[in-house]
Order: C-alpha cells, then structure tokens, then sequence
C-alpha cells in the first residue's frame, strides 16, 4: 500500500469517524496525526496526550473497522490525559490500566479494537487509578492476572484471567500491549512535534474544552461512563497540582 493510499485511508476513517460517532468529530480534527517510521518507541500507535503517532507501516494492516478503533482509542487517551496522569506510577502496568479503561467504552459504542485490546468486564465503570491498582494487588497475591511480564494478553483458554469468550485476544495475537502512553518532554518526541504544539497549560485547557464537547453530544448508559472518566480525569489533575504546590 503506497502512503497516498494510506493517507486517504486515514482521511476516510476521520470523516466516518466523525459522522458516525459526533462525540468524538471535533476530537479527531483537532489533534494531529503524525507518521513515525522506525521507531521502536511507536511499533504500533502512541500519544503525548496531543499528537497521535503512528507507525505507517502497522496501520496499513487494519482492516477500516479496527482502524477507525485504533483512532477513537488514542483519541480517549488524550482526551482523558492519561499520560499527564502518569504520576511516576510503574509504566507499563498504567498503560494497561488506561487501556482497560478506555476500551469498555469504545466496546460500548460499537467499535472494533485491533487484535490484542485490553478488554475486560471485571473493570466496567472504574477509573484507570482504581484498575491500576487492581492490577498491582492481582500481582502482589498471585491473583488471576490479566497481563503477564512481556506486556501481553494472558490466554483465556488457559484460565489465565481473560474474559470468557474472548480467545481472540490470545497471548499469540498480540504483538505488544500497552505501549502507547508517552510523555510528551520525552526526547524521542521532539522530533515529531508539530509547530503548533500547545505547552503542558495549553494542552490540558485544550482536553478540558474537548472532554466538554464530547460530553455534550452523548446520550444514554454511554454518557455516564464518559461522565465518570472526566470526573477522573479532572480530579487526577487538580490532586497532581495540590501535590506540586505542597
């Protein structure tokens, strides 16, 4: 697939994005999309909770359905400021929380994950600290974990923790979960960043207005479960300037 197709692609997969789900249009016209090849710090897709980076040669892949998911879960990680919420917690097990969080709503709303999204009804309705957490006390008691220490999928079928009936998130589907929270000062990034790149301020004003707009074009069960990632999303904030201020 040449890159003119590919970007015709992406182009097509925003629009029908933005049609079919308005929650989510003036998200993905707003936050750039920014090829990287040969990085290994973007083997798949990634944000600095601004840009959405993606490695060209992955997206080309997708099939249309998982491509319009991978965007709408990129764009709800920005949207919830998860790598401004990272907080010096262990990054791996973050990015796998933030991912559980965030992929039982686009669930909700229809969309197909790429093979390998973290999903999981045991975390529905909780916040990426609470799963977070939960994740760390799984492995702390030997619990049913849900990931193991390559950053991979446990298989279900083995009574590892999975969901039943989702043997297609096996361990050997998935080539790395949870790699695609960066932050945005990583030196790796710069290169990439675009001109209009807004600081840590501006960044975070531009969440909020987007978190906002999303909030006011959804309806019904799905409301309240983006409601309560943005009461997450700004009590996380608020806690994490108390903390620099004391």
């Amino acid at each position: 697939m040449t890159t003119l197709n590919l970007n015709d692609r992406l182009v097509r997969a925003r629009v029908r994005l933005a049609l079919a789900h308005p929650f989510l249009a003036t998200a993905l016209m707003r936050l750039p999309l920014c090829e990287v090849v040969g990085q290994g710090w973007c083997a798949t897709a990634a944000t600095d909770g601004y840009h959405i980076f993606y490695n060209p040669d992955w997206i080309a892949g997708l099939d249309d359905p998982s491509l319009r998911g991978l965007l709408a879960h990129e764009v709800l990680h920005v949207l919830f400021a998860h790598p401004a919420r990272h907080g010096g917690r262990e990054a791996r097990v973050w990015n796998w929380a933030c991912d559980f969080a965030i992929n039982g709503l686009l669930v909700e709303q229809g969309f197909v994950l790429p093979t390998g999204g973290l999903i999981s009804r045991a975390f529905a309705g909780q916040t990426a600290e609470e799963i977070y957490q939960r994740l760390l006390d799984e492995a702390k008691s030997g619990g049913p974990q849900r990931v193991n220490a390559a950053g991979r999928l446990r298989d279900p079928s083995q009574g590892a923790g999975g969901e039943p009936g989702s043997a297609t998130l096996s361990e050997s589907a998935i080539p790395v979960a949870g790699a695609d929270l960066i932050d945005t000062d990583d030196p790796r990034v710069r290169p990439y960043r675009t001109p209009d790149a807004p600081d840590s301020e501006q960044a975070e004003a531009l969440r909020r207005e987007l978190r906002a707009d999303a909030q006011a074009r959804l309806s019904g069960d799905s409301a309240g479960s983006f409601a309560s990632l943005c009461s997450a999303a700004d009590e996380a904030r608020v806690n994490w300037r108390g903390l620099l201020r004391d």
